[in-house]
């Protein structure tokens, strides 16, 4: 605004204002990256929140996330850490799908390549092809031999998908804290419980993934 401080309003942020006010109550919003977007929403109309169904977010570390030894840096929250924090207190019906809440939901190269590649459809060929960089990305990297479904954890979690157990935990978040993009609650400021949910069934999850690809028509 002239005076150093940054907007967050733009044509995204104002199109969710406009729908959020016009289905009052019956969007639910799947936020998988930076919040910056929610957050100019809320700067365009305070009341954005209020005519949210909810926001369902992926990101957040309650502690350090070590992958194989390797220590993996947040980068959702940390993006655009004084978004997440409006996110985080002025949101409203806020499920965070935490990085170390998503561990369970890894799968391994060899189950991938089976259940796509096995399923005789097109899609698991195409699928599997645009993604073999992912793979060699990651054992170059970590060592491992799969990968974590951080974003997909996400989106069951939205459509409703039965292999979570809720739960509310509450915490203190701070815009430094979320610099490096920790929700532990380690400041003196306003204490929000937002649910926090538990993969309880990381098999059902990981086939319900497969079913859903494999439905894709090519």
């Amino acid at each position: 605004d002239g005076e150093g401080n940054r907007s967050r309003i733009s044509d995204a942020a104002l199109f969710m204002a406009e729908e959020a006010r016009r289905l009052d109550g019956e969007l639910l919003i799947l936020a998988l990256g930076a919040q910056t977007n929610l957050a100019g929403a809320w700067e365009s109309d305070h009341d954005f929140f209020d005519h949210l169904a909810g926001v369902t977010c992926m990101g957040c570390i309650t502690e350090p996330l070590i992958l194989n030894g390797t220590v993996l840096g947040e980068l959702n929250f940390s993006v655009d850490p004084e978004a997440g924090y409006t996110v985080l207190t002025k949101g409203r019906n806020v499920t965070l799908l935490t990085g170390n809440h998503c561990l369970p939901s890894y799968t391994k190269h060899e189950t991938y390549e089976s259940r796509l590649l096995g399923s005789g459809r097109p899609v698991g060929k195409y699928i599997y092809d645009r993604t073999s960089d992912w793979f060699r990305e990651k054992v170059l990297r970590f060592g491992l031999d799969g990968f974590y479904n951080w974003d997909e954890a996400a989106a069951a979690r939205i459509c409703g998908k039965p292999y979570f157990s809720d739960q509310k935990l509450c915490f203190t978040p701070s815009v430094e804290d979320l610099r490096r993009g920790f929700i532990g609650g380690t400041s003196s400021g306003n204490e929000v419980c937002i649910n926090t949910p538990v993969i309880t069934d990381p098999e059902g999850l990981e086939d319900s993934y497969f079913q859903n690809w494999l439905c894709l028509d090519m």
